[in-house]
């Protein structure tokens, strides 16, 4: 019997780019309980801001300071009260909620505060499920 090389990536025993591909996805990108969703209606720089937010990967203080660089201070340049956090900048932050409050009566919307995307992602599936 002669040697031969085998992929055990995949049931085949076949070398394919897709099945390292999908591998080193599997072991290295996060994984969500939902299934990333591009809406259409809306420009895709504000789609993949929502993806960014989702996976707390916004370049903010505590996730910077978090990667080993070395900055200064960690908290909110606009509060410095607390630490800079994706949850902190849009939903904490009092400039933030300031900014909402104002879009949200130039837009002619209720005002519902939201402490984290969490909380925000639970209040939106709740509205579209009741629509």
């Amino acid at each position: 019997m002669s040697d031969h090389w085998s992929w055990s990536l995949n049931s085949t025993g076949d070398f394919l780019v897709s099945s390292v591909r999908n591998f080193i996805d599997d072991a290295f990108l996060p994984k969500l309980d939902a299934p990333t969703r591009w809406v259409k209606e809306i420009p895709i720089k504000i789609n993949i801001l929502d993806w960014k937010i989702s996976l707390d990967r916004l370049p903010t203080r505590a996730n910077l300071s978090a990667r080993g660089l070395d900055i200064p201070s960690i908290l909110c340049p606009s509060c410095n009260a607390v630490v800079e956090s994706t949850s902190q900048i849009f939903f904490s932050c009092p400039l933030a909620r300031q900014i909402m409050l104002k879009v949200c009566r130039w837009w002619e919307l209720d005002n519902i505060s939201f402490n984290s995307y969490a909380e925000w992602l639970k209040t939106k599936f709740v509205r579209i499920q009741a629509a």
